[in-house]
């Protein structure tokens, strides 16, 4: 969404999609709150304001959906913009929680209330989910097959997994 070229692509694919299904893509998006769209703002040169409004325009041609993409503080004094993704070997959910509040808020200040999620590096763990239930999340898209440290290992072999786009309840 950052970038303007793949906004643009973007924007026509949404478009295009409805044309021919009759029914709106779902798109899981970041952000401005999640630090690695904040290095994107600062790559490609657009505001915060400006991505709002992109993705405003978006939500009137997609659902919008939550990308959890969450990172602990850098500690590289040679490289401010060094992130570092929270997984299960630095798991810190009071970042993630405090992250999640400020995306949400962000999210209904816009008008927007997903209810779909996809975990950034399909990530998760019992307290992101019971968090993501409490923001109103219904659907996710995180479980993959043949991964490890993956959330539906938990609950279901990977060769029970349904293939690609087919829903199933855990």
């Amino acid at each position: 969404i950052a970038n303007e070229s793949i906004f643009d692509k973007l924007i026509d694919f949404c478009k295009k999609f409805f044309d021919y299904t009759h029914a709106k893509v779902t798109l899981c998006v970041t952000t401005p709150y999640c630090p690695q769209t904040q290095l994107q703002l600062d790559e490609f040169n657009i505001t915060t304001q400006e991505y709002t409004k992109r993705v405003k325009s978006v939500s009137e041609l997609a659902e919008i959906g939550y990308h959890g993409h969450f990172f602990t503080p850098s500690t590289s004094l040679s490289n401010k913009h060094a992130l570092v993704p929270i997984n299960h070997l630095n798991y810190n959910f009071q970042l993630i929680s405090e992250q999640m509040h400020a995306e949400f808020k962000w999210f209904r200040e816009q008008g927007m209330n997903p209810i779909t999620y996809v975990a950034g590096w399909w990530f998760l763990t019992d307290d992101i989910i019971a968090e993501l239930e409490g923001f109103g999340i219904r659907v996710d898209c995180s479980i993959r097959r043949n991964h490890t440290n993956s959330f539906g290992e938990k609950f279901v072999e990977d060769n029970k997994i349904p293939q690609r786009g087919e829903p199933f309840i855990l």
